[in-house]
């Protein structure tokens, strides 16, 4: 700003000294033609035409002096202008150079501080590079106290693998002692246990052979036989409590043919606390066979009097039929159910079932009735026993002639429900 304020003033002042010149040039030209004009009159007319030049010089100068005031005027205006901005400009360098000398404080404090985070840094570095050694130190110190220990603990592990052995080895033997222990003790309360099954067994097969007696008595054979039957597959079940449960089943079973229902359920209800006692362990054939006889036992008590207790327990002996058909085929030697037993779940559960059963219940029991005769006609007739396969030859017959007298699609056999009882009878003797 300085440099074109100085520019303009030397431009200014050459103008005006151009003016001058050309002034007194022009001023000196009128005073030269004057004296021409005195000296030379014959060139008046020529001075004349100098002087009127002259004069257009003189409105030439004047009209350039009012150019050059102008031109003045603004170049002071531009002076002035240029005089502000060069103050704003030299206002605005000191702020410039305030902020700058600010800038280099900051710089400087900058640098300050770079040069103390650098020391620190250096400090930290020697600091780590000790402490690094420290560690190093430690860590060497470590792996020795971690070798001493490494050797401590495989000398404490022998130890205790040898202590472990000799642990095992007493437990072994502790457990051997508890074994004998406990087998004794298992020998003692067997012995103890075995005397007094060994009575109550004996009471039992007292009753049973009195109530053979009195059935025989009575001219039931049949019963009297199966009776006499069951005492003898008694000695096949070695389980207590199944052993039991048969026998105190085949007693209620006797009552119920001497007409004495009270003592038939007595008999029935001790029965089914013996087999209570196995739960749902009973997976034995034996086992199986000897509840399937139970729930037809406790039906045949019930069916007098309660039809829906009935119906439960023929049902609950029908799905064990159809559950372990292996386990309680009767066509074997030595069963403890009867061909007879199986066939009366059909028929008791058939009579008792409603014949407007919705649950299709009714119809299996129907078939496996059906199946069952069938198979039993084949086995008599394989086994030349031309009787009793005439008698299944005509029950089949009974059975399918029933089909023709149905009501929806099961047959009726309340009507017949005696004959089928008494056919199970028939079939025992």
């Amino acid at each position: 700003m300085i440099r074109l304020l100085s520019e303009a003033n030397r431009k200014a002042k050459q103008q005006i000294r151009n003016g001058t010149i050309v002034l007194f040039s022009a001023l000196l030209g009128a005073g030269i033609l004057g004296i021409l004009a005195v000296r030379w009159g014959s060139k008046a007319q020529q001075a004349q035409k100098n002087i009127e030049r002259a004069n257009l010089e003189n409105l030439k100068f004047k009209s350039a002096k009012q150019q050059f005031e102008i031109k003045v005027k603004s170049a002071k205006q531009q002076a002035q202008i240029a005089k502000n901005q060069a103050q704003q400009a030299t206002l605005e360098a000191k702020s410039a150079q305030k902020q700058a000398q600010i800038e280099k404080n900051k710089a400087q404090i900058a640098k300050n501080q770079a040069q103390q985070a650098n020391l620190e840094v250096k400090s930290a570095k020697e600091q780590a590079q000790k402490n690094a050694q420290i560690a190093k130190n430690q860590a060497q110190k470590a792996q020795e106290i971690a070798e001493r220990a490494k050797l401590e603990f495989n000398s404490a592990k022998k130890q205790a693998e040898i202590q472990k052995k000799n642990a095992l080895f007493a437990k072994d033997e502790a457990q051997k002692a508890q074994k004998i222990a406990q087998q004794e003790n298992l020998k003692a309360r067997l012995i103890k246990n075995q005397s007094k099954w060994a009575k109550e067994e004996l009471l039992t097969l007292t009753d049973l052979s009195q109530l053979a007696g009195e059935l025989q008595n009575r001219n039931l054979i049949s019963e009297s036989n199966e009776v006499l039957r069951q005492v003898g597959l008694s000695f096949r079940v070695e389980d207590y409590n199944l052993k039991q449960a048969m026998l105190l089943a085949s007693i209620s079973q006797a009552y119920q043919n001497l007409k004495k229902p009270d003592l038939a359920q007595d008999s029935i209800i001790q029965s089914l606390e013996y087999l209570n006692i196995e739960k749902n362990n009973i997976i034995s054939e034996k086992g199986l066979q000897i509840k399937l006889l139970i729930k037809l036992t406790k039906g045949n008590l019930a069916a007098n009097n309660n039809p829906k207790q009935a119906i439960k327990y023929y049902q609950e002996a029908y799905n064990i039929l159809k559950q372990y058909p292996s386990q309680t085929n009767p066509f074997r030697k030595n069963q403890i159910i009867t061909i007879q037993d199986v066939e009366l779940v059909y028929r008791e559960l058939l009579y008792f079932i409603p014949n407007q059963d919705l649950s299709n219940l009714k119809q299996q029991v129907w078939d496996s009735l059906k199946e069952h005769l069938f198979i039993e006609l084949e086995y008599f007739l394989k086994a030349q026993d031309w009787q009793k396969a005439d008698e299944k030859t005509w029950k089949l017959m009974l059975l399918i002639a029933n089909t023709r007298k149905k009501t929806g699609s099961i047959p009726i056999l309340q009507k017949d429900r005696k004959k089928h009882t008494l056919f199970a009878r028939i079939s025992r003797e």
